[in-house]
């Protein structure tokens, strides 16, 4: 699952117990570090429920501001450099639908978050995965324990009908 991070001020307590200092502190971390790095290591509780804290939401390029929009790029940056010389995870996130406006400017900034990747995943080994991976690596036991489930899903729960017409035939004959 995706958490959200554990600083106070991105800690989620309902829409009604927001506080006006808690929004803006929000807002402003998307663009200098208020919360740190934001990599995380996944926790894994004793049902085998992995948490994934959210490292960076990625914002929507802003309409007025390039500057601001180059912020928030460079604070992902950092948090990914960060994950990478620490191998840890940097959980980037957003909503596909927050691109529909301003299309070929959110696709550039996100290109360009690839393109560091690609020199993070060159220069320090990062590896891209996907939040079912990073839980499975979480919890190797529960996996096996999981991966066995299904194997034994895949087994024919009754045995095939031609076994079922041969043993019919065979209680049959005197």
């Amino acid at each position: 699952m995706r958490g959200n991070p554990s600083t106070w001020f991105l800690r989620s307590d309902g829409e009604a117990n927001e506080r006006l200092v808690k929004k803006i502190c929000r807002r402003l971390d998307h663009y200098v570090p208020l919360s740190g790095h934001n990599a995380v290591t996944p926790e894994c509780d004793g049902l085998g429920i992995v948490n994934i804290r959210s490292s960076r939401f990625l914002l929507p390029v802003p309409t007025r501001s390039r500057i601001v929009g180059s912020l928030c790029q460079r604070r992902i940056e950092a948090g990914m450099r960060h994950a990478a010389s620490t191998g840890q995870v940097f959980h980037l996130w957003w909503h596909p639908h927050n691109f529909g406006s301003h299309v070929d400017d959110n696709m550039a900034v996100l290109r360009r978050i690839m393109e560091r990747y690609r020199a993070l995943s060159e220069v320090q080994g990062m590896i891209s995965r996907t939040m079912g991976e990073i839980a499975a690596a979480a919890r190797p036991g529960v996996t096996r324990q999981l991966e066995s489930l299904a194997e034994a899903a895949k087994a024919p729960l009754a045995p095939p009908l031609e076994v079922v017409e041969a043993a019919q035939v065979s209680a049959s004959v005197p």
